[in-house]
């Protein structure tokens, strides 16, 4: 008797609401993966922009400070820009040449304030629907689940006849 029951509300059940709802799955799919893919790397993109202010900010800074110290007219700051400009010896001071040392004030500048930042590169594991809904295939995702929701819309209930 409980078999005859499921056997009637599956025989009820019409089969166009199974391929309404896969075509309507497919086309949302074929929509929403890729959106969400390039949400993820416009957030990456934003995340380094974020630091790249940051950095710059932070080279701004120092260049301020090094304007302040050579506009406060401090001496001994000026006779190191000058001797760091033309090569002059201070006073007791052993001379060691080194070709690949800066040459001027702001390369020295530009060095000291100069961070190391790390770029983290992941390749993340795409599954086979999302990579079926990437790239060229994207329009054939959208079509097949366009074409299946019309079967499912024209297909009806099988109406007996008496």
């Amino acid at each position: 008797m409980a078999d005859s029951y499921w056997v009637n509300i599956i025989s009820k059940c019409d089969i166009g609401w199974i391929y309404l709802l896969c075509g309507l799955a497919i086309t949302v799919s074929a929509i929403i993966i890729p959106a969400h893919q390039d949400l993820q790397e416009l957030q990456i993109k934003r995340a380094a922009l974020a630091e790249d202010f940051e950095d710059i900010d932070y080279k701004r800074t120092m260049f301020d400070s090094f304007l302040q110290e050579i506009t406060s007219g401090d001496p001994v700051i000026q006779q190191r820009i000058t001797e760091l400009q033309f090569n002059q010896t201070g006073v007791d001071e052993i001379v060691v040449i080194d070709n690949s040392a800066v040459k001027t004030p702001l390369e020295w500048l530009a060095n000291k304030s100069m961070r190391k930042r790390v770029v983290p590169i992941e390749r993340q594991q795409a599954s086979l629907l999302a990579s079926l809904a990437s790239g060229r295939t994207r329009l054939v995702m959208l079509g097949i689940g366009a074409f299946v929701l019309f079967i499912g819309l024209v297909k009806g209930p099988v109406v007996q006849r008496v």
